[in-house]
């Protein structure tokens, strides 16, 4: 695929994911690691999940304050004083994500994870400006690992467009506006490394997706 079709494809994606506000019940939401400049985004709309009963628990990745992630204390933390209940908190464990927490390693852990409980479907949220590349690393390793996996976006609230952020493991300092672009120059470098798959690939996971009946 060119360059051009590639990014082509990809708009259609960006937009089906920031619209994917079909409402199914799954046994949790993972919030994937944000700085704490972020981090507002992925607890509210994780909360907003439990509280509706969509999901039973909140999961989140068990690991130290490293890496731009407060670390799982933290979140905990914060998670228990927007009331949610203690035992809807589940930490997700895993070597990859113990010695590098990233996007990928938190895709590996999730999907590897999801396998292990034998789970049909989960949402994922991110923010704004980070979802698109994490549901795309998510459905590359599910395709790779876990096919039958359902994945679904719930996209983390709002968060002001034109201020300064650090993302990127806490590397990167720019508006979050700025983002966008940096995370679709990740998304075709990721791609062409071979750890994400091409935009095609994940427009025909999201068509077999939205066409399943789960149980």
């Amino acid at each position: 695929m060119d360059r051009e079709k590639f990014f082509s494809r990809l708009l259609e994606i960006t937009t089906i994911i920031l619209n994917d506000n079909v409402e199914v019940n799954a046994p949790v939401v993972y919030l994937f690691g944000q700085t704490s400049d972020n981090q507002s985004s992925v607890f509210n709309r994780g909360k907003e999940l439990w509280k509706k009963g969509l999901v039973a628990s909140i999961l989140i990745d068990d690991g130290d304050d490293k890496h731009g992630y407060p670390g799982y204390q933290s979140w905990r933390k914060e998670l228990l004083r927007m009331e949610v209940a203690e035992t809807a908190i589940l930490p997700l464990q895993g070597n990859l994500i113990t010695k590098n927490i990233n996007t990928l390693t938190e895709a590996q852990t999730l999907v590897r994870y999801a396998q292990s409980q034998r789970w049909k479907r989960i949402y994922i949220t991110a923010a704004p400006f980070h979802q698109l590349r994490a549901f795309i690393t998510v459905v590359s390793v599910a395709l790779r690992e876990y096919p039958e996996l359902a994945i679904y976006n719930a996209v983390g609230t709002h968060l002001d467009w034109f201020e300064e952020t650090r993302h990127s493991q806490g590397t990167l300092r720019a508006k979050r506006i700025e983002l966008i672009k940096t995370e679709m120059e990740r998304i075709e470098k990721y791609h062409k490394k071979g750890d994400l798959v091409s935009p095609e690939e994940i427009f025909a996971y999201l068509e077999w997706r939205d066409k399943i009946k789960i149980i």
